[in-house]
C-alpha cells in the first residue's frame, strides 16, 4: 500500500510539474526574449551533455563506499579511489572547459543566431555555462 501510494505521488508531482513548465514556457518567451531562451535551453541542453562525461563516476564511488562501509581497514581504499575519481574527472573537465573557453568566441558568432545580444555578453554567457557546468559535475562526484 505504502509504496503504491508513493509511486502515484511521484507520478503526480512529475505530470504537476510538467504541465506547469507547459504552461509557464510562453510567459518565460515572452519575458526573456527569444535570444535569452535560447540562451537558457542551450545551457540545459549542455548540462544533460556534459552528465555524460561522468561516466558513471559517481555511481562507481558512491557503490565502493556502500560496499566497503562496515570495514574501517577498507576506508583508506575508498579515500584513494575518491582521490583517484576526483583527479580524472577534474582532468577531464579541465581539457574541456579550456576548449570551451577558448571556441566560446566562435560559437557565438558563428553557431548561435543573436539578433540583439551582444556578442561579448553571449561569449561570456557561453564560459560561465562551461564553468558552471564543471563546479556541478565535480560537487556530484
Amino acid at each position: 500500500m505504502a509504496a503504491s501510494h508513493n509511486v502515484a505521488a511521484m507520478v503526480a508531482s512529475r505530470g504537476y510539474l510538467t504541465v506547469l513548465g507547459l504552461l509557464v514556457l510562453p510567459l518565460y518567451l515572452h519575458a526573456m526574449g527569444p535570444e535569452a531562451f535560447g540562451l537558457v535551453a542551450l545551457f540545459l541542453v549542455l548540462q544533460l551533455w556534459f552528465q555524460w562525461l561522468d561516466f558513471g563516476l559517481a555511481a562507481t564511488l558512491a557503490r565502493e563506499a556502500a560496499r566497503h562501509r562496515a570495514s574501517t581497514h577498507q576506508m583508506v581504499h575508498i579515500r584513494h579511489l575518491s582521490n583517484t575519481l576526483e583527479r580524472t574527472l577534474a582532468a577531464i573537465l579541465a581539457l574541456v572547459g579550456l576548449v570551451a573557453y577558448f571556441a566560446s568566441e566562435a560559437v557565438a558568432q558563428r553557431w548561435l543566431k543573436v539578433g540583439h545580444a551582444p556578442a561579448p555578453l553571449v561569449v561570456d554567457a557561453l564560459r560561465l555555462m562551461f564553468a558552471c557546468i564543471a563546479l556541478r559535475l565535480l560537487g556530484d562526484l
